[in-house]
Order: C-alpha cells, then sequence, then structure tokens
C-alpha cells in the first residue's frame, strides 16, 4: 500500500497479485480526512465499498469500510514511531468482504 499526500487529504492505493490473477488489481481511495464515505476503486471502477477515514489529530485516525452501504470494518490507530522518529501513516482496513 502507498500513501500519497494530497491537498489536505491521502490517497491509498493498494496493489494486490493474487496467485491465479493475470494481473495486479489496484484499489484506490481518495480522502479528505473528513470521515465522509468515499468509493474505494478498483483498476478505476466503483467496487460497491466506500471509506471514511478521519484525522482525529496528528497520530490518530479513525476509518470506517462499508459494503454497500453495511458497515463492514472500523479501525482506530495511533501511528507508530520508527527508528528515525518519523511516523508511520495510519494503514486502514484493506479490503475486507464478508457474507
Amino acid at each position: 500500500m502507498t500513501v500519497e499526500e494530497v491537498g489536505s487529504g491521502w490517497k491509498l492505493t493498494y496493489k494486490i497479485v493474487g496467485p491465479d490473477a493475470p494481473g495486479p488489481i489496484y484499489s484506490t481511495v481518495l480522502s479528505q480526512l473528513d470521515g465522509k464515505d468515499v468509493p474505494q476503486l478498483v483498476n478505476g471502477k466503483p467496487s460497491g465499498q466506500t471509506m471514511g477515514i478521519k484525522k482525529i489529530d496528528s497520530p490518530h485516525t479513525v476509518a470506517v469500510l462499508k459494503f454497500q452501504g453495511k458497515e463492514l470494518a472500523v479501525s482506530t490507530r495511533l501511528a507508530n514511531s520508527t527508528t528515525d522518529g518519523n511516523r508511520q501513516p495510519f494503514v486502514p482496513p484493506t479490503l475486507l468482504l464478508t457474507q
């Protein structure tokens, strides 16, 4: 997963590779970190999933992952410190489908 700062938000890009897949699948989320649901795109197309990420303060974030409007996962996170003193960005829930 890569995290890019875009304006005041983040663009999350997941590269998913499966043993039987013909090639990688890319999933992207562009969030303004305001908690609003935004579409999770798979290879540039809507997937039926949304993610709402809210930045509470510098190291704290909360993410809610939904599929067709139904909440699947909630993740709260304090970014971990690295050995160089920098903080790692929040890693939200990944593609999660439950039945």
